[in-house]
Formats: structure tokens, C-alpha cells, sequence
């Protein structure tokens, strides 16, 4: 148990130096053992399904609507995921309403080189949003859950993610799967300091 702990502990300090930027609302979430982590089935009335060409625009609709600004707008999305349309298909998730409307989205994505290193198969659960009125309802734990699957599908032992201070209702979801908050100012005075 302690090796774990080790790695989780190494793996927090990478993730925040290498990769985040010193902002003292960023939170780094770290999840050491995918297999671990507790599954949630999606909602009653609503689907999930794996992104399809033109879905950028709803990942727009939905970040926006979720608390987003105008930066989320189809520049960002293009600069998140490129030219990544076979890795979306492969990666990216959609929550549909019964009316199969996309209402939530949350991608598998690529850990930093940096920070597979530490935990050897990283990946990261990224951008996760649900629009407001599909929030609390079980939308974003199916949405997690589907992207730890994947994670796991693709041979990552580990997970993490970023979020903020300010969204304490993620954080408490993310925390409910098993991960560990570190924030990045921590992490930066920890390397500081050596």
C-alpha cells in the first residue's frame, strides 16, 4: 500500500509542476487506481454514446450552458482536440436526453509525457460538463464512469484531471470516485522548496 501511495504522491507533484500553469484556483484531481474506482449506470431516460462528426458544436452548447464563457466556442475546441476526429470517435462522450439531445459530455483523453512518467499509464478524464438542468440526476457519474471504462479499455492504470476551487460540486463528485485533491500552489511550493 505504501508503494501506492508512493506513486500517487510522486504522480501529483509531476502532474501539477509539469503540465499546470501557477493559477491558485486550479485544482489537480489524481485517481492511483482505475480499478478501483466505483462504476454508475447512466440515468433512466437518458444515453450515452460516442462522439460523431459535427459534435463540436453541442460540446460548445454544453460548456457554455454548464458555466462556461465565450471562450468555449468551436477556436477552443479545435484547439483541445485538432485534428483528433479518430481519437474523438474513440475518446469523447455524449449524455443524450430522451429526446437524444446531447445534455453532458466528458472525453478520455492523453495524459502529458510528463506526467505518464510517474504513474506509468496515465490517462485523463477532460472536460466533463453537464447543462445545468441535467445536473444532480446522476448524468455526470454515468458520463465518469464511461470515461474510466475507456481509460481502463486503453491500459491506463491511473487517471487525472483538472478543475477549479470554484466548482465544488465536481470536486465532491471526483472525490466520490477516488480521487485525491492536490491543489497546484501545493505542488509548486512542495518544487520550490527543493
Amino acid at each position: 500500500m505504501s508503494s501506492l501511495m508512493d506513486r500517487s504522491r510522486r504522480a501529483r507533484f509531476e502532474i501539477g509542476f509539469a503540465v499546470m500553469p501557477e493559477d491558485p484556483d486550479l485544482v489537480v484531481m489524481l485517481l492511483a487506481d482505475l480499478a478501483t474506482a466505483p462504476r454508475r449506470d447512466v440515468p433512466v431516460g437518458r444515453s450515452i454514446r460516442r462522439f460523431e462528426p459535427g459534435d463540436g458544436l453541442a460540446w460548445v452548447a454544453i460548456h457554455r450552458a454548464a458555466g462556461g464563457d465565450e471562450e468555449h466556442d468551436a477556436d477552443q475546441f479545435a484547439h483541445e482536440f485538432g485534428g483528433s476526429q479518430g481519437d474523438l470517435r474513440d475518446r469523447q462522450f455524449f449524455a443524450l436526453d430522451a429526446q437524444e439531445q446531447p445534455i453532458g459530455t466528458a472525453t478520455a483523453w492523453f495524459a502529458q509525457p510528463e506526467t505518464s512518467r510517474a504513474l506509468g499509464r496515465l490517462g485523463r478524464l477532460h472536460w466533463l460538463a453537464v447543462v445545468p438542468e441535467h445536473q444532480r440526476l446522476g448524468v455526470g457519474s454515468a458520463l465518469t464512469s464511461a470515461v474510466l471504462d475507456r481509460l481502463l479499455d486503453l491500459g491506463c492504470e491511473s487517471a487525472y484531471l483538472t478543475s477549479s476551487v470554484r466548482r465544488q460540486g465536481a470536486l465532491r463528485l471526483y472525490e466520490q470516485f477516488g480521487f485525491v485533491r492536490t491543489p497546484v500552489r501545493d505542488v509548486l511550493a512542495v518544487e520550490h522548496a527543493r
